[in-house]
Order: C-alpha cells, then structure tokens, then sequence
C-alpha cells in the first residue's frame, strides 16, 4: 500500500498540517510541496522552527495567484495562533482509522492516562513512534534522538542537520530524514541511528511504497522536478521521471502533470498508464489531488479526470477571478474545493464537496474563519477536521462538533489542548472522554501515538500512557 509521506516545508524545514497550504511555522506556500518546487523567496526575518514570525510570501503558483497575497494576510493570522497544534499524522498503528490520503492513524488513548517520562528538546520538536520506540527530531538542533518507553536516549544523530524525521510506515527499522537549512532527503536505523544515506540533492520524500520511497528533487531556481522511486535502505534510483510540474501519489499510482499533460503511472516501475492533455497556458501552475476513482487538477479552473483511464468527469470554473482556490481530499472518494476571498475586513469562505459524478453539497463554514482540513475515517463514518476552526464535519455535510485549542486526531476521537487541560473527545461528542490537568504555554504541540499521547510544551515533551 502506498502512504503520503508527512508533509513539510521546503523554507524551514517544519511538519506541515495535512490540508495546510502555507507553512505554519514560517507562513511560506507549501500547496502541493510534494510536486512543484518553488523558488523561494528571501524572507525578511530568518524563520526559526515552531513560532516563527510569519515571512512575507508571494502569490502562489498551483492556485490562482492574485488571490494568494489576500490569503497570506488573512490566513496566517489564524495559522501562527495554531502553529504546531496539528503536529504530523502518524502513518503507522491505529486500528479503527484510516487517512483519505493513505495511512493509518494511531490508536487513541480512550481513558485518563498517566504521565510516563518526560525529555527536554531545544524549544520545538516533531515526534513518531515505532513499537517502544519514540523518534524526536529537533529542527533548530537539527538533530534526531530515539528514546525507549522509559524516555531514556538510545542513540542521536546530528550528521546532516536533520529538520525532520519520522518512522517510514512500511519497514519501522528505518527513519526517514529530511534536511532542515538545505534540502536533502535520506535514512537512519532505527536501531542505532547510523545514517544508511541522505541524498543532498532530494527536496523530499512524497510518499512510501512496498517497493521504496519517491522522492522529488529539484534544483530551487526551476519549476519542475524529477520524481524518482529509490530503495528505502539504500537511496538507489529504480526510476525517474523529469519535468515534473505537480504530483499526486495514491494507491499504486502517481498522477503527475509535465509538458502540459496529466498522466498515470505506475509507482514501481514509472511506466505511463495513460495521458491526457490539459491545455494549459504558460502562467498556470497546477496542483493535483487525487482519491479514490478520481484525480483533479486545479489552475485557473478545477478538472476532474477518472482515475483508471483519464476520462473528463466534471469541471468547475471559480465564482471569482479573485479568488484562492485549493483542492483538498474530504473522504476516501471525493474531495473538496476552497475558493477563499479576502478583503480588509472580512474573509469569505467556500467549500463545495465533489465526487465522481460532481457537486455533492457545501460545508458550513462561518464568516471570517479559515479552512484547512484533514479528512479520515473512524468507526465506518468519513470525518473532515477543519483546524481553521476546530469543527468537524461528517460524511453528510453536517457539522458535528466544534473543538478549541490545540487539536490532533486519533483512531477513536481527538485530542485538545487548551490552557491547562488536556483532553480526549470521542468523534462528534460535546463532553470530554477525560481530561488531564497540564503545564501550559502560549505554544502548545500534541501528537498522537498507538496508545499514548506526547505533549510539548515549552521545549518539554511528555508522554503520558
């Protein structure tokens, strides 16, 4: 089974929120980061990992790009406030739930836990989890350390100054690294941390595979990438596919856009299942999202194409030529559309679901809230959590639950973390599961493990079981 790697962006370095398309830690574009490398822009303040000021970003290719300079002034308001909260979705465990985009999530902590251990880290810190083993990468350091269920170090590596790290979900023996101030892809062993390699070319690894991990590099002055699939232990080419404008991975599938094309490969081999031509003029950037039965294309317009042979299902053009459009996975078989219309004094949202056969409805999304989401299902039932607001909405359209703080998802409910309370919700409950009195800070992190969940705060991660 193919799984999206965790993303994150190409400025900082930092794990971005499923759904997010600016950077929560620097406020730069990372829409698509998997596809279409973008030149980066020369920030005003050196972004620092976790609360950083946000840097100044340009319009942003992959959407329609005089909407985007509104976006970043509007949304990254709310961003900075959640910054981190969301933490990485973890790939691996989890027995009742899965993401739309692929992978498992972990297996929730369902009654009040205890604290286990604590470990200081530099100020800000990402974690995954492998058995008893927990994997911490710290950014600023640009280090990566595996700690044993007592939260004692086993072993750290600073070689390549790692910015982030996570458990690759198809072999737990190894730790898949990516660089912090250049790019760079590579990975460890979980076993002692020895580095088996790191390609100093690569700008990430999009997504894991039985077969390895895909990679895309790319030179920072150009639009285009090279996809390529390489053995996960030791970073060997098995194929490579230059030219790349945008990219999607899903099932057994990469869905890339090149020479004004959209095609369908094949992830083992990077043969071409099919192609069809897009049209697209010169000042168009695409982005691609695709689920199941269907892969969409988003530039000037939005395009929805079959997955198993490339034909047209539906188009839909944006109400506004103003407005930021992004495509985002709602469930395992459709998707949603953001058109976003910013102006001095308000935000106007809308977000219309799609599925093979077209529009299905709109979420309810208030005046002057954000939408960034992250769809899953649990129990049977398909969730999309939006962390603009922390609502949560059903496979119906309807709005479920509206959670506060801090927020991250687990197979079984969620977890909050808001002034000195952390708790546990079960999908679409009002009341609290239980609820744990913590130390708080105006910089909280949560992340979810297979039955425990690890806070940071103030540079202190904690696990409690």
């Amino acid at each position: 089974m193919t799984q999206q790697a965790p993303r994150f962006c190409g400025s900082c370095g930092q794990p971005v929120p499923a759904g997010a398309a600016f950077c929560t830690s620097c406020g730069q574009p990372v829409a698509a980061p998997q596809s279409t490398p973008r030149p980066q822009p020369t920030p005003t303040a050196q972004p620092t990992p976790g609360w950083a000021a946000p840097a100044p970003a340009p319009a942003l290719p992959g959407g329609r790009g005089r909407g985007r300079l509104l976006v970043i002034g509007a949304v990254l308001a709310v961003l900075v406030v959640v910054a981190g909260v969301v933490g990485a979705v973890q790939l691996l465990g989890g027995s009742d739930g899965d993401l739309a985009d692929g992978g498992r999530l972990p297996e929730a902590v369902t009654s009040e836990p205890e604290k286990a251990w604590t470990y200081d880290t530099d100020g800000y810190a990402s974690v995954d989890q492998a058995g008893d083993t927990t994997i911490v990468s710290m950014g600023e350091a640009g280090e990566v350390v595996a700690l044993d269920d007592e939260g004692d170090e086993l072993w750290s590596n600073d070689d390549n100054g790692y910015g982030y790290a996570y458990v690759d979900p198809e072999d737990d023996g190894l730790v898949v690294v990516q660089g912090y101030e250049s790019y760079g892809a590579g990975v460890l062993s979980i076993d002692d941390g020895e580095e088996l390699w790191f390609d100093e070319e690569a700008g990430s690894v999009v997504a894991t595979t039985g077969d390895g991990l895909i990679v895309s590099s790319y030179d920072e002055d150009g639009s285009e990438s090279d996809l390529s699939l390489r053995e996960a232990d030791s970073g060997d080419e098995k194929w490579n596919v230059p030219g790349v404008q945008a990219s999607d991975v899903h099932d057994d599938s990469v869905f890339a856009v090149r020479d004004g094309e959209l095609s369908r490969l094949d992830a083992s081999s990077g043969d071409t299942d099919w192609s069809v031509e897009l049209g697209l003029d010169d000042d168009e950037y695409p982005s691609v999202t695709a689920v199941d039965g269907m892969v969409v294309v988003s530039a000037s317009d939005v395009r929805a194409f079959a997955a198993d042979d490339g034909d047209r299902l539906w188009s839909e053009e944006p109400g506004s030529s103003e407005a930021s459009v992004v495509v985002g996975a709602f469930s395992s078989d459709a998707v949603y559309v953001n058109e976003t219309e910013y102006s001095e004094d308000e935000t106007d949202e809308q977000v219309t679901i799609f599925d093979t056969d077209g529009e299905v409805g709109e979420l309810g999304i208030d005046n002057d809230e954000s939408f960034y989401g992250v769809a899953f299902e649990s129990g049977g039932t398909s969730y999309l959590l939006n962390y603009g607001d922390g609502s949560l909405y059903d496979d119906s359209l309807d709005r479920v639950g509206s959670y506060d703080g801090a927020l991250t998802v687990a197979d079984e409910g969620l977890y909050s973390l808001e002034d000195d309370q952390l708790r546990f919700y079960e999908y679409a409950e009002s009341s609290e599961s239980w609820q744990l009195d913590v130390d708080y800070s105006d910089s909280p992190v949560v992340y979810a493990g297979d039955g425990v969940v690890f806070v940071l705060i103030d540079g202190t991660l904690t696990a409690y079981r």
